[in-house]
Parts: C-alpha cells; structure tokens; sequence
C-alpha cells in the first residue's frame, strides 16, 4: 500500500498491528523532459515536425542512453558483429558504440 503522512504521524502508523514494513517511495520528476528539442533542433522549444526526413538517408542519430540491443533485428549485422565498444564505420547502421 502507497500512501502520503505527515512525518509527525509515522510513528503512529508503525504502531498499528497489521503495519510490518514502512519505507519512503521514490518520488518521481522528468529528468529528460527537454531532449526532444535539444535533439531535435537545438532551439529551445522548437520541435520540427515528426514527418521531415522519416526516410532516414544519410541520417546520423545519437542514442544518450544506457545501451543498445547491438543484436536486436533492426541494427543486427550478419557481416560485423559488436561485441565492445569502439567505432564500426562499415556497419549498416551502427557507426560507433
């Protein structure tokens, strides 16, 4: 059960008989709320349509995140594996890692 106390009323809460357990929950915020339009554009706010370029030819994308699925079907490589880090410049769609 998830709920809100205030701090003054924990102890009393720690005393009801079915309470065995109470710790803090995470509380949550946007960490990343302002990526798309610095991806994006670089202009604050400004976010281009989704439709420009869909093609993707000649496109370079920047993944900041903590990984890529190397082997996943979208950017497997029957003809250059990625087993580490480095740069895979004859890669069919992953130019470094």
């Amino acid at each position: 059960m998830r709920f809100e106390l205030d701090r003054s009323r924990l102890a009393d809460a720690a005393a009801l008989a079915d309470v065995a357990w109470i710790e803090p929950s995470a509380k949550y915020s946007f960490n990343n709320d302002q990526a798309q339009w610095v991806v994006q554009s670089g202009v604050q706010n400004s976010r281009p349509s989704p439709t420009a370029a869909s093609a993707g030819q000649g496109q370079v994308v920047m993944i900041a995140d903590s990984g890529l699925r190397t082997n996943h079907d979208m950017f497997n490589d029957s003809t250059q594996a990625i087993n580490s880090w480095g740069d895979y410049p004859s890669h069919r769609k992953i130019i470094a890692y």
